[in-house]
């Protein structure tokens, strides 16, 4: 017990900095847990839009839309979509994946839909950036 005390009395900047990572780790799982809304990898993604029928609403602005999309999106940028909403309502009760570049507007546009009563709305973890590392493909144009 004593040589383990020596060494980390000796290595102090070693553990503080590993108690540093082990906490930021920590607290970036938990915030992002804290939203509530589940994000699914680029390959569930793909599960679910065959296997659950699952609609993707891809929540970025129409010009970066048709730069490249995930085929089948529906297009309903996150700035119109308090507004638009009812363009949504025939897809209620089916499962919503929420699409942007990075995850971010897609999570804040998923907590908006379920506090309007949609039930199964998730998040592509990554955005299209994560989509696009899986080399999975996109169509231009609209």
């Amino acid at each position: 017990m004593n040589d383990f005390l020596a060494f980390v009395i000796q290595y102090w900047a070693l553990w503080l900095a590993t108690a540093l990572l082990v906490v930021l780790i920590l607290y970036f799982e938990i915030r992002e847990h804290a939203h509530g809304i589940n994000q699914l990898s680029a390959q569930e993604v793909v599960r679910w839009m065959n296997h659950e029928r699952a609609v993707v609403v891809d929540v970025r602005e129409a010009h970066v839309f048709a730069e490249g999309h995930i085929v089948g999106s529906i297009n309903l940028p996150f700035k119109q979509m308090a507004t638009e909403l009812t363009s949504l309502e025939k897809y209620k009760e089916k499962p919503l994946i929420l699409i942007c570049q990075a995850g971010i507007q897609a999570l804040k546009a998923a907590k908006l839909l379920r506090r309007h009563g949609f039930k199964q709305v998730v998040a592509l973890k990554g955005g299209l950036g994560a989509w696009r590392v899986a080399s999975l493909p996109l169509k231009k144009g609209k």
